[in-house]
Order: C-alpha cells, then structure tokens, then sequence
C-alpha cells in the first residue's frame, strides 16, 4: 500500500497531518506518475525529489506546492502537467444504500471532464 493511501484513508476517518507547512516528499506511485497532493496546511509529493530542491522552488503545505512552477520543474521540460482537482473522501455508510462507483486509474482519463 502506498503511503498516501494511508494518509487519505486517515483524512477519510477524520483524522488529517499537523498543518505545519511542510512538504513531505513520497516515493512515485506504482505506476510511476508524480503528483502533488495538500491538504490544510501540509503538502504530499509523489516524486524522486529532494525536498531541499522542492523548498528552494517555493514548495510548501500552504499552497506554494501547487504553485505552477513546482508542477512544471516536476514534470520536466518534456513532461505532461494534468490538472489541478479536488479529491473528497470518507467512510461508507452502511445505512446509505448508496454505493459509489471504482475508477480505476486506466479508466480516470475516460471520466476526465475537459
């Protein structure tokens, strides 16, 4: 398991970082896409990046990870910056009835709005 998937899981229950302002760097995701992912007041990046070069760019846990300079330093001159979303997550609930669909990441593009 990814360790960001632990920390949207904990967020999910409620329970969120120390919004201390600091960037956490994290390995790349199974799939090798870097991203930037915050929360209030802490920042997560999916990247072989030494934090000192993310804090010398501006990066921090409020805001300045998802400021455009870090996206682009990250993807590189060649690389492909998709977008800037909202991700929304908790428990469900039994009683609901409810039941949200899985997309999985080949499928995200497909769901993606333009």
């Amino acid at each position: 398991m990814h360790p960001l998937l632990a920390i949207l899981e904990d967020a999910a229950e409620g329970r969120f970082p120390s919004p201390d302002g600091t960037v956490e760097v994290l390995a790349p995701d199974g799939t090798g896409y870097l991203s930037v992912t915050a929360l209030t007041g802490r920042a997560f990046v999916l990247a072989d990046v030494h934090p000192a070069e993310l804090s010398a760019r501006g990066a921090d846990g409020f805001g300045g990870a998802l400021a455009p300079d870090v996206p682009r330093w990250l993807a590189g001159p060649d690389g492909v910056i998709g977008s800037v979303d909202v991700v929304l997550t908790t428990r469900a609930r039994a009683s609901s009835g409810v039941r949200a669909p899985t997309i999985g990441h080949a499928d995200a593009a497909a769901h993606a709005s333009a």
